[in-house]
């Protein structure tokens, strides 16, 4: 299970950072900034939120590396958190900044 734990976990990694370089590479902000772009590109055109989902991914990489079932509590609270806390806030500034898409 280790060895699938770290191929998961190298997955969301590459998802993570091809993500990233996208918002490098258009020159656009991160986190709960006012973005400057509208990403569309790479990733962006399957995924509203890839590094969100290359994130979690990695986490449950993490977690079946490590192997504790009580360690799967923490991809359940990155995503509840993620999902009803920072996209609701990303989104009302996406609209601010680009309006209904």
């Amino acid at each position: 299970m280790a060895l699938v734990g770290i191929i998961i976990a190298i997955i969301g990694m590459i998802i993570l950072v091809k993500s990233s370089n996208i918002f490098k590479k258009v020159d656009t902000t991160y986190i709960n900034e006012t973005p400057t772009a509208f990403v569309t590109e790479g990733l962006f055109a399957y995924s509203r939120n890839p590094m969100y989902l290359g994130a979690l991914i990695n986490i449950i990489g993490i977690v079946l590396f490590i192997g504790n079932a009580i360690g799967l509590f923490v991809p359940i609270l990155f995503f509840s958190a993620i999902h009803f806390i920072c996209i609701p806030i990303e989104e009302k500034i996406m609209q601010s900044t680009f309006g209904q898409t």
